[in-house]
């Protein structure tokens, strides 16, 4: 392992995504977890449509949080770094 790495993981059960890299605007996520993703970035989360049957597809959207906060995928929210996880 090289010292001057710093690895900084984010432990969730969905994973962490974005529109370009690992879209998770899928029928299977969307139907399992929501609309609703954490982005790698954690000032960021995803965002999908609705998935549409017709054409088999849903858009991705990628939104930043509000200057101090971070997303909560627990709470689906926006939050605070100190209230992440806790119960709304």
């Amino acid at each position: 392992m090289r010292a001057d790495v710093v690895c900084v993981c984010v432990n969730t059960a969905v994973g962490e995504f974005s529109c370009e890299l690992n879209n998770p605007c899928t029928q299977e996520l969307i139907e399992t977890y929501g609309y609703y993703f954490p982005h790698y970035d954690r000032e960021k989360y995803v965002q999908c449509d609705i998935w549409n049957y017709e054409t088999q597809y849903s858009e991705c959207h990628e939104f930043t949080c509000p200057t101090g906060t971070v997303w909560d995928q627990t709470n689906g929210i926006c939050n605070f770094p100190d209230d992440v996880g806790n119960s709304k």
